[in-house]
């Protein structure tokens, strides 16, 4: 029963009486389904979680920076105005 002849409609034939005929098959192709369906949900996520980490790692880094330039400034401030 191989359909690596290439022949997209042998293959649907093939893979339709299979399912017609055994109902574990039918779960087994179901379930596999499933998981690549998961398994392209979970790639998108893991992409979308990376845009979203790189945003907030930029505002963090624009943040610290502020934070030091300012705390730098009233350091630089308070040592001029002779403490």
């Amino acid at each position: 029963m191989s359909t690596k002849d290439n022949n997209p409609d042998k293959e649907v034939k093939v893979t339709s009486e299979l399912v017609k005929n055994d109902p574990l098959t039918t779960q087994i192709l179901t379930d596999m389904l499933r998981i690549d369906q998961l398994s392209q949900d979970v790639k998108s996520l893991k992409i979308e979680t990376k845009q979203r980490f790189d945003k907030v790692e930029n505002w963090l880094i624009g943040i610290m920076g502020g934070v030091f330039t300012t705390l730098l400034a009233i350091v630089v401030a308070l040592l001029t105005s002779g403490l």
